[in-house]
């Protein structure tokens, strides 16, 4: 649809007369396009489940609720991020129920789990020695551990 409004919105420069000043794109588009528009976004609660986050049937019910709006959004398979500890819990009980949800583990617990096993598999080569120049000895431990990430 745009790009019929930028055609006709071109064709104006020419047909443009003289005594008749062609307005810019932003007064071309308040012109042609009359009537209610939505917001640029929206914002809206949803309901809080007060029940202990790492309790099976909190986890399961949430995911049926992310299920459930995702299908009046038509939305086929909708993508659900946890941190770790949850995360291994919503695994299971996604295969288990068979719901058709994308589990994400969060970035955070992604990089700590890329920093561990990078230190995991460069143990004993020296890159703990070459770290130390710049770090002390317990931060180098921490970091190949994946213990130590700057959240800034």
């Amino acid at each position: 649809m745009d790009v019929n409004f930028g055609l006709l919105w071109q064709s104006g420069w020419i047909s443009h007369s003289g005594c008749q000043d062609h307005p810019n794109w932003s007064g071309f588009m308040q012109h042609v396009c009359v009537g209610e528009h939505p917001s640029v976004s929206e914002v809206h609660f949803l309901p809080i489940r007060d029940l202990n986050t790492s309790d099976n049937n909190c986890i399961y019910s949430t995911l049926a609720f992310i299920k459930q709006q995702a299908k009046q959004l038509n939305v086929v398979t909708p993508c659900v991020t946890f941190d770790q500890s949850l995360w291994v819990k919503a695994v299971k009980i996604i295969k288990a129920s068979t719901m058709n949800i994308f589990y994400r583990l969060g970035g955070f617990h992604t990089l700590m789990s890329f920093l561990g096993s990078i230190g995991s598999l460069k143990a004993g080569s020296g890159l703990s020695n070459v770290l130390e120049i710049s770090y002390g000895p317990n931060t180098v431990c921490h970091m190949m551990s994946g213990k130590a990430v700057g959240r800034e």
